[in-house]
């Protein structure tokens, strides 16, 4: 692909009957993938946001009051964390629906959420294969690829859901609309503005619109007049920034600072060079979890991923990786913006956890993929399109398809609780810190006389 204008993007050959069968067939994708999410019950967080949040119970004009000016984790104080929209979804469901402490209703609401997201993860690819069929390839891998299941199955994962909601909603928006006409374009300036601001107030990673903004305008916008045209739209993104920055001064300045916890982040106790080495070879890793999702893990604090340094193997091959992939990028950027555009994607999408800019509160998650991944599944439909003039590419992604579902499906009964979270993740990342904490706990709590020994143990 050597260039895209939004205008193009409408002119799509196929009739719509055959995108709403495609739509269709991705809810069912995904619903077969997490079917054994709705009974699940409360895991990690989500007992102390969903369980013991009292400003939720209720429609009161005072919990809501609280909701738009506490932080996150209130009454809990120095988290650091703004989040009004996502408290105000669980509202919706504790209070509107009734659903109070029962989890059902919430796991329900999630995977609404990640079923629109998979529809805006369609349209998405659309715009930029021009075709049905490898739009409907790349929306089908991400629906079921493993790790957006922390996201999903999760009940904490709203934030990340709407989040991504905002994003992929809002850059559709704006690569959909002529920015040069008129009164349209102040319209859709607004609504771009309510998109964006309902998406940074549910989770702060939101803020990665501005950027794919402009990596979309690099990629497949031509012209400099273009681009100036456009400057309503980045006006109203910029303003929600702006809010989100005044909301967060106002509200969490007067809040003692949050405390950085080392067995978290690791990387908060090392010297420049070794934090961002570190960061690199999460990359790595991350990218390595994405072709095999195979050991999936909700904790990677300490010490699981060792700190890098010069006599690390895998740091420098991550770092070599990453720094193929941007060339790469680059190299073909005239005769292959697609390419160019898939890299940037990930990369902006992954920057504000990526623990490279700044030290955040961990060093990886499998949340923080969520996102990202979407750029990997339009990535690897490209790819196979390119392989033999996609020949095999029904075959290899009906396999994968198969393969991802399955392993999301399992890895969803793992989220039942505590106790078989941490039970099913020591397994798989032993070194981790938290995970023997939280095993600890969860054996005590499920019977302490019979597991006493075996808590000491883990603690």
């Amino acid at each position: 692909m050597t260039g895209l204008k939004p205008s193009q993007s409408r002119k799509n050959t196929s009739v719509p009957f055959s995108k709403w069968k495609a739509r269709a067939a991705l809810v069912a994708l995904g619903l077969a993938a997490y079917a054994g999410s709705f009974g699940l019950g409360l895991a990690q967080d989500s007992k102390v946001i969903v369980a013991q949040d009292v400003r939720i119970r209720e429609v009161t004009a005072e919990n809501v009051t609280l909701i738009l000016t506490k932080n996150y984790w209130w009454p809990k104080t120095g988290d650091g964390l703004y989040r009004p929209v996502t408290t105000l979804s669980l509202m919706f469901n504790s209070a509107v629906l009734g659903n109070g402490t029962n989890p059902a209703g919430y796991h329900a609401v999630n995977f609404l959420l990640h079923a629109i997201n998979v529809w805006l993860v369609f349209e998405l690819a659309l715009l930029v294969f021009r075709k049905v069929r490898p739009a409907f390839f790349a929306a089908a891998l991400w629906a079921v690829h493993p790790i957006c299941t922390e996201s999903v199955a999760g009940i904490v994962g709203r934030a990340d859901l709407l989040a991504a909601m905002a994003v992929l909603g809002g850059l559709l928006l704006y690569a959909r609309t002529e920015w040069s006409e008129g009164r349209r374009r102040y319209w859709a300036a607004a609504a771009l503005f309510a998109i964006a601001t309902a998406g940074v107030f549910s989770k702060e990673s939101a803020a990665v619109l501005l950027g794919l903004m402009l990596l979309w305008d690099v990629s497949f916008a031509e012209g400099q007049a273009r681009l100036l045209a456009r400057w309503p739209a980045y006006a109203a993104v910029a303003a929600s920034l702006l809010l989100l920055a005044l909301a967060r001064h106002v509200i969490l300045g007067p809040l003692p600072a949050p405390q950085p916890v080392y067995v978290d982040n690791p990387i908060l106790g090392a010297d420049f060079f070794t934090a961002r080495l570190t960061g690199i070879k999460v990359i790595g890793l991350d990218l390595w979890l994405l072709l095999f999702p195979l050991g999936l893990s909700c904790d990677r604090s300490y010490n699981q991923v060792p700190l890098a340094a010069w006599s690390d193997p895998w740091a420098w091959i991550a770092l070599l990786v990453v720094v193929a992939i941007l060339v790469l990028a680059f190299v073909r950027y005239r005769r292959d913006r697609l390419t160019f555009w898939l890299a940037g994607f990930f990369a902006i999408a992954l920057l504000p956890t990526a623990n490279l800019l700044f030290p955040i509160g961990a060093l990886m998650a499998e949340r923080f993929l969520y996102l990202p991944s979407v750029a990997f599944a339009i990535a690897l439909v490209a790819l196979l399109g390119r392989l033999k003039d996609g020949r095999h590419t029904a075959t290899v992604v009906a396999i994968l398809a198969v393969l991802y579902a399955g392993r999301t499906f399992a890895r969803n009964m793992e989220w039942n609780n505590d106790l078989t979270l941490a039970s099913s993740d020591v397994q798989t990342t032993p070194e981790s810190f938290r995970l023997h904490d939280m095993l600890a706990k969860a054996l005590f709590e499920q019977d302490a006389r019979r597991n006493i020994d075996r808590s000491i143990q883990e603690e």
